[in-house]
């Protein structure tokens, strides 16, 4: 994704599906690189009253994860974990930690601190492993409450391969 100085950002296209947009009030911020829709508004924002609306036509997943990235970036926002395995998802509510793996092959998410597993009692000092579809829910060391459960995360201690 490159930017052109005084234009707007290149999105490279969907081959999947794009809308073909056309703007009369609003600004294109990001136009179309490559494909049957090259040069096109991708990514347009509309000011209106204290208010801005954007609209962004899908672009190919990689372009949209480095949009929105550059997006979260620009609003002071950074990601709960970064580097996250494809398909799993973080979320920080309190002092709790949420991993959700949505995907269906198990997955290893690297921890910055040791943390315990609400769900099993264990604690995972370095990472821990979420079989597909697992959903953990983990605390600072000093929250441990040991209620062992039958399935979870198993601990990940070893060090971690990256292969994601």
């Amino acid at each position: 994704m490159g930017h052109r100085p005084g234009g707007p950002s290149l999105l490279p296209g969907s081959d999947e599906w794009s809308d073909d947009l056309e703007t009369s009030t609003a600004e294109p911020v990001a136009r179309v690189k490559g494909g049957e829709l090259d040069g096109r508004p991708a990514r347009i924002r509309n000011a209106y009253g204290a208010g801005t609306a954007w609209y962004v036509s899908p672009p190919e997943p990689a372009a949209l994860r480095a949009l929105l990235a550059r997006d979260a970036e620009e609003a002071g926002r950074a990601p709960v974990l970064p580097g996250l395995p494809g398909g799993v998802e973080a979320v920080e509510r309190g002092p709790y930690l949420f991993l959700l793996n949505h995907g269906r092959t198990p997955a290893v998410v690297p921890l910055p601190s040791a943390r315990t597993d609400l769900l099993t009692g264990r604690v995972h000092h370095t990472g821990v492993r979420l079989d597909r579809f697992a959903v953990v829910v983990l605390a600072p060391l000093a929250s441990r409450r040991p209620t062992p459960h039958p399935k979870g995360a198993a601990p990940c201690d070893e060090p971690l391969e990256r292969s994601y």
